[in-house]
Order: C-alpha cells, then structure tokens, then sequence
C-alpha cells in the first residue's frame, strides 16, 4: 500500500509542477519583462524615468535592442511608449559619469537604425545618436551617408560628435 501511494506520488507530483518552475524560455522572459517596463512609460518624474531607466540598462544590451525594437515606423501602431523609452535611455546613458551606459545606447541606436526596414524610423533612432554618440559612432554613422534618405541625420550626428574622425 505505502509503495504504490509513493509511486502515485512520483507520478502525479512532476504534472502538478507550475509551468514556471522548469523556466520560461530566455527570449519570452525578456519580451515579458520589456513589456512590463514598457507599460511604465512614459514616467511621471525623473526619478520615476532613472528607474525606469536603470531596470532597462539591467537587462543588458538584449533589453535595450528589444526596447528600440519596439519603436515602429510612423503610422504603423502606437508605439509612444517605446519612443519616450527610447528618449528616457538617451537622456539618462547621456549624463556625466555614465560612460559604459552612453557607449551602451549609441551602439545599439546605430544598430536599431541599420536594422530598420523603414527610412523614418532609421532618421529617429539616428537622430538619438546625436545625443549620445561619440568617436565610436563615427565609422558605423559613414555607411548612413550613401543612403540620400539617411544622409541628412547620420551627418547631423557626426557635426554632433565632432572631432578629427568625424570631418573626414
């Protein structure tokens, strides 16, 4: 009687595990926690926006790309949210003392604007670098400048980012 109460349990108890405890598949939890902290923009003060901020940077360089991912052509769907994410993430990867944030953000705009299908949404992610970019983001924002859609903001970036690097 005890041995087969105890196989019964061996049996039922793996079924009666939350889906959870096994894990959810990495890719699902980031787009869930994206999406979460998404929902919280845009935020209603700067300490509230640092926050916000910080929690994003958390998720590493994968978050933030999902984050820009999230930005859509114009009239496509409402994407505010992910717009004052993107804005919040240059404002606060731009302030003295956040270097590795700031390298962080610039790469990774430039990246969301070579991955866009779509020339308006490129122009905004370029028009971030501005903000944000430095000598790194001089020879990535060069290949924008043969695109004559994408000329005008990626050279916008580089008088931005100034320096010997920029003007050749």
């Amino acid at each position: 009687m005890r041995t087969t109460a105890f196989a019964i349990l061996l049996l039922v108890l793996p079924a009666a595990r939350p889906a959870s405890a096994a894990g959810p598949a990495p890719q699902a939890d980031l787009s869930a926690r994206v999406a979460s902290l998404l929902s919280r923009f845009p935020a209603s003060s700067f300490a509230q926006r640092d926050a916000l901020c910080a929690d994003v940077l958390g998720l590493g360089p994968a978050g933030v790309a999902a984050v820009f991912a999230r930005a859509l052509p114009p009239g496509k769907e409402d994407d505010s949210k992910a717009r004052f994410a993107v804005g919040a993430l240059v404002s606060c990867a731009g302030r003295p003392g956040a270097e590795r944030e700031r390298a962080l953000v610039a790469r990774t705009l430039v990246d969301a604007a070579g991955a866009a299908r779509d020339a308006d949404l490129a122009s905004f992610f370029l028009s971030q670098v501005e903000l944000v970019g430095q000598d790194e983001s001089v020879r990535p924002l060069a290949r924008f400048l043969a695109d004559e859609r994408l000329a005008g903001p990626s050279s916008r970036a580089l008088v931005a980012i100034g320096g010997p690097r920029a003007s050749k």
